[in-house]
């Protein structure tokens, strides 16, 4: 199945976004056969990625509370069943979480987090078995200077895990 971020205009213009699951073996008429798995009033929802098995969603929440352009909004992180269920938080801490990525194995969780005034590479140990986190999370970059950093504008940086490289954008 296909994951697909929707947006609907919602209150004060800004717009709903949730994630709908798409079975392309429908095609070509897929859309009859979509649902809707990741959604919350409260939230718009980005960033989702299957886990390797395919029994694991690992996205970011961004709380439409906070208002737009504002420098302490927040995001967090969460894992789902792909199957539907309830949300397990990842990073929920009041700072800025983005870009969840898993390893190839599906056992480490990464993604950008603004832990201290820049944004860096982080990790956290995943059990694909229980769909919970497991130990601390763990800092993979030290990208702490205005020389050497991830830039603040998350919409422009994409990055990439494979078994042996971590590529990002800087």
């Amino acid at each position: 199945p296909l994951l697909s971020q929707g947006a609907i205009k919602g209150d004060f213009d800004i717009p709903d976004v949730a994630v709908w699951q798409i079975p392309i073996s429908a095609a070509p008429h897929a859309e009859l056969q979509e649902r809707k798995i990741i959604a919350d009033p409260r939230f718009n929802i980005f960033q989702p990625h299957y886990s390797p098995n395919g029994k694991w969603i690992v996205f970011e929440a961004v709380d439409k509370r906070s208002p737009v352009g504002v420098i302490e909004r927040s995001s967090s992180l969460f894992v789902m069943p792909a199957a539907g269920g309830p949300w397990t938080p990842i990073i929920d801490d009041g700072n800025w979480a983005d870009k969840p990525r898993w390893s190839p194995d599906g056992k480490i969780i990464y993604f950008l987090w603004s832990h201290d005034s820049f944004l860096n590479v982080w990790g956290i140990h995943f059990n694909p078995e229980t769909g919970k986190p497991t130990g601390d999370r763990f800092r993979v970059t030290s990208l702490n200077s205005p020389d050497l950093m991830v830039p603040g504008h998350v919409g422009s940086i994409e990055f990439s895990v494979s078994r042996k490289s971590l590529v990002t954008t800087l």
